[in-house]
């Protein structure tokens, strides 16, 4: 199986999950760094909570946010466009001018492919590993001009409950 249709079916594989968790680091250089842990609730939910102490609730085209010492607040999410959608999370082939399948590895519980995915407009590079048995991507690198990040994503359609916040003080409760 070539690269490209690695990415395609991991893409599929990650747009049907019912939930899932992805841990962000993002830095663009020494003296910065942000963390972030992230939630997924199919069809329409996402929350997030930084190491900054911002948190945010996003239901469709809802979105609740606070950061550390403000008060809380209720807004449209995303500028009036259509809300937010899990699908929409997984968008690595608009970022795939360029695949190559890098590597193949057998580990003890099966076989991960390692995937390169560039695009020169941005410029932007991303590296994929993908677990083959279930076609899930479980890491993410990506390189942008001064901007490097890593991600981990895991518990993969397990119970998850994302709801609209009862007291805009009580945003994320993990």
């Amino acid at each position: 199986m070539r690269g490209r249709e690695i990415l395609r079916r991991a893409q599929a594989t990650m747009r049907a999950l019912r939930s899932m968790r992805q841990r962000e680091r993002l830095t663009s250089g020494p003296g910065s760094f942000a963390a972030t842990e992230y939630r997924l609730e199919a069809p329409d939910r996402f929350s997030y909570a930084t190491n900054s102490g911002a948190q945010s609730v996003v239901i469709g085209t809802r979105q609740w946010s606070r950061t550390r010492g403000e008060p809380g607040r209720e807004d449209r999410y995303g500028g009036g466009g259509p809300g937010f959608t899990t699908r929409s999370w997984f968008t690595w082939t608009s970022y795939a001018q360029e695949v190559r399948l890098l590597a193949i590895e057998h580990t003890g519980g099966g076989s991960i492919a390692r995937l390169a995915l560039m695009s020169p407009g941005t410029p932007l590079w991303y590296r994929l590993t993908v677990d083959l048995s279930t076609f899930r991507v479980t890491r993410v690198r990506m390189i942008a001009g001064a901007h490097f990040m890593s991600q981990r994503l895991y518990a993969f359609n397990e119970p998850l409950r994302i709801e609209a916040p009862r007291h805009i003080g009580h945003i994320n409760k993990h």
